[in-house]
């Protein structure tokens, strides 16, 4: 049982063999100290001993290994019984948390743990630690992969694997700046009007400058550029168009160039 104690002491970085234990207190910044130093984003392993040791004097910890069963739809071996005690012990999720996590993970079919472990140690990074965090962040990513369908046919992606960064954008412009498909088909057609292709930076530009702008509708955009082109008109100068470099200065081409 020592032998078994020191291992599994050793294995979540309390102490190390051949040195004078380290007493780490149990603050969020030793925690995520100890999470950024972790081996391969791997949970400590749990002897089935200590699973079971766990599981029977633990009724909390046994009703939510219960309660994951069911959320995936089949008993959990002792190496996912491990990921789940882990979830709980090592990262310090609460039950609501870790459920929440699963039926997101369900829902999209990736039912294996090693899947669901790989994104709770991503979504920990990121700060996403607590109830409330996930479930603004779930609603953001499914209203994101909504509109990715769309957006992909938008830009003529067809069959091919977007960028990390085209995602980011994606992500960005339905999730975190809410802007709908008919605001984003306005930005597109900006686009081509002023560069004669898509391009996903140059649209994410045109939005980023509404979205600092202020801009939450298309009324809102329609009536700006209505007013610029209105303005430009009036001094004399070719009106209609979406002139970048009057309506945002250049800014709009200067962000483009960044991207």
């Amino acid at each position: 049982d020592t032998d078994a104690a020191l291992h599994f002491w050793r294995g979540v970085g309390v102490i190390e063999f051949g040195a004078e234990p380290e007493i780490k207190k149990n603050t969020a910044s030793d925690k995520r100290e100890k999470t950024a130093i972790r081996p391969e984003n791997r949970m400590p392993e749990y002897t089935s001993e200590q699973v079971v040791k766990i599981i029977d004097e633990n009724s909390a910890m046994s009703a939510l290994i219960d309660e994951c069963n069911r959320t995936i739809g089949k008993v959990m071996n002792t190496a996912e019984i491990n990921t789940i005690i882990g979830l709980h012990d090592y990262l310090n999720l609460d039950g609501e948390y870790i459920l929440t996590l699963l039926a997101h993970c369900a829902k999209m079919g990736k039912k294996s743990l090693k899947y669901i472990e790989k994104m709770a140690f991503s979504l920990y990074d990121e700060g996403i630690d607590n109830t409330a965090a996930l479930e603004e962040y779930l609603k953001k990513a499914e209203l994101a992969q909504a509109a990715e369908g769309k957006l992909r046919k938008l830009f003529g992606m067809k069959a091919r694997a977007m960028t990390p960064k085209e995602r980011q954008c994606f992500f960005r412009w339905s999730s975190e700046w809410g802007y709908d498909i008919p605001i984003i088909e306005r930005a597109y057609e900006i686009t081509v009007n002023n560069i004669n292709e898509p391009s996903v930076p140059y649209t994410n530009a045109i939005l980023e400058k509404w979205y600092q702008a202020g801009y939450k509708t298309l009324d809102e955009i329609n009536a700006a550029i209505a007013e610029h082109s209105s303005k430009k008109s009036a001094e004399g100068q070719k009106g209609g168009s979406f002139d970048t470099d009057d309506f945002f200065e250049l800014a709009l081409r200067r962000s483009y160039s960044e991207k």
